[in-house]
């Protein structure tokens, strides 16, 4: 079953070297479809949260993240499902 959900956020210490994004776009593709559908190269762990593209913007950064600052607009890299 598919289900949309909002999440609601607390407040987040974050480690030094984490950064905290805020999705504004996350399509959704065929590769998306397919692990919905159970026949993708690899199977999720459920229960799974679906998309592995979309735009984000940095709300928060530690503090030895020099690269990234809040308000920054990101493209994430997501791992490869192990």
């Amino acid at each position: 079953m598919l289900k949309l959900e909002t999440i609601e956020t607390q407040p987040t210490v974050l480690k030094d070297s984490e950064v905290l994004l805020k999705f504004l776009v996350s399509p959704i593709n065929p590769s998306d479809l397919n692990m919905v559908e159970g026949v993708y190269g690899i199977k999720a762990v459920l229960p799974a949260v679906g998309g592995n593209e979309g735009v984000a913007v940095v709300t928060q950064a530690g503090s030895s993240v020099k690269t990234l600052k809040p308000g920054d607009w990101v493209i994430p890299a997501v791992p490869s499902f192990g």
